[in-house]
């Protein structure tokens, strides 16, 4: 029986939910193997009892995954049409044995059902396939533009897997100037909290743990080691701590700020130095090996949670650093589109700043 599209797309919010972790892509991929499906019962109806695709490689990559069905479903329709034209041309309710179809043997005496099929798949298909494209469309942007509360924490499980990572939509492109702050809490001092990746350089901007008493930090791939001796062991505790790091282009001014301490100052880093206009790509919990193809493995932050981060365009000096700010200049958490949360990071709400 032939099920419509449209309502195998509430279907799917019904079954499989639309929840924190569930990303547009993966929703994307359930549609096509449903519509896979529908084409393959066609297929048999029309075949004597061929057209069997073969079980899909669950190994492959969600991108794969989604180019696969793509051809699949393709080659299924074009396989359903020759088979209606085939019947069309030897009779629907005669079978001639000594003819052969140009890609399927076709079932003798399909009759109305065949042409019901057709109707179905065919005549509707693009009305329908309008209505699943308009109702993701609205459900992305509702997604995309729904409040989320600034007390929401991700916690990073106990696995350096890349597939668990922070995608806000956040971009640093022509700043000469930046202040970082966050919340963190671990019981692991290495792994990266934040990389920023462009189309020109690589680590653009990172925010790297790399040991009990030292941070590393890259501007424009240009990196240096941050060291906190008045905190020699005490952010692995597993507690929360405010990091923050402040950087500007005049005088190459750097800082690292712990709890509201200045633990590290420098200057002449990246002196006279603008972040590249190109594109850019922001993530929490990985570090980039290249502008959007991937992250380096073995290089996540793990066993530890994050929450209130908040950038500025701007150097803030140790007066101007609060223990819970409120707001940002540019980026402020809890305000404008939610992050997209992949893998295994689950979600509590807890103030880290009381």
């Amino acid at each position: 029986m032939f099920v419509p599209y449209i309502i195998l797309f509430f279907l799917l919010i019904q079954n499989f939910g639309i929840g924190e972790t569930t990303t547009f892509e993966e929703l994307e991929l359930q549609l096509l193997n449903s519509q896979i499906e529908i084409l393959e019962g066609a297929l048999k109806t029309c075949l004597d009892g061929k057209g069997f695709i073969g079980k899909r490689d669950i190994h492959l990559s969600l991108k794969s995954q989604t180019k696969v069905a793509n051809t699949k479903l393709k080659q299924l329709q074009t396989e359903l049409t020759n088979c209606y034209k085939w019947n069309k041309t030897i009779g629907l309710t005669s079978c001639e044995q000594d003819k052969t179809p140009p890609t399927c043997t076709c079932k003798c005496g399909c009759g109305d059902e065949l042409q019901n099929l057709k109707t179905a798949l065919l005549n509707k298909e693009n009305e329908q396939l309008k209505a699943i494209t308009s109702s993701l469309a609205n459900l992305k942007h509702e997604l995309l533009h729904q409040e989320w509360d600034k007390h929401i924490v991700y916690q990073f499980p106990n696995q350096r897997q890349v597939t668990n990572y922070i995608k806000p939509n956040w971009s640093l492109a022509g700043l000469t100037a930046l202040t970082v702050c966050m919340q963190v809490k671990t019981v692991n001092l290495f792994g990266s909290l934040l990389s920023y990746s462009t189309t020109r350089n690589e680590n653009e901007v990172q925010i790297y743990y790399f040991g009990t008493h030292r941070m590393y930090l890259v501007i424009g791939n240009s990196g240096i080691s941050l060291s906190y001796p008045i905190y020699p062991n005490k952010l692995g505790d597993g507690d929360w701590h405010q990091l923050c790091v402040a950087w500007k282009s005049v005088g190459g001014l750097l800082t690292l700020y712990v709890d509201q301490n200045s633990t590290f100052h420098t200057t002449n880093h990246k002196t006279g130095y603008k972040i590249s206009q190109n594109p850019g790509d922001m993530i929490f919990g990985q570090k980039h090996s290249m502008f959007s193809s991937g992250f380096v493995s073995g290089q996540g932050f793990i066993s530890g949670s994050m929450t209130d981060v908040y950038i500025w365009d701007s150097y803030l000096t140790l007066s101007d650093i609060k223990k819970c700010p409120q707001s940002a200049s540019l980026y402020s958490w809890g305000s404008g589109p939610k992050p997209l949360v992949y893998g295994d990071i689950t979600t509590t709400y807890e103030n880290a700043c009381p």
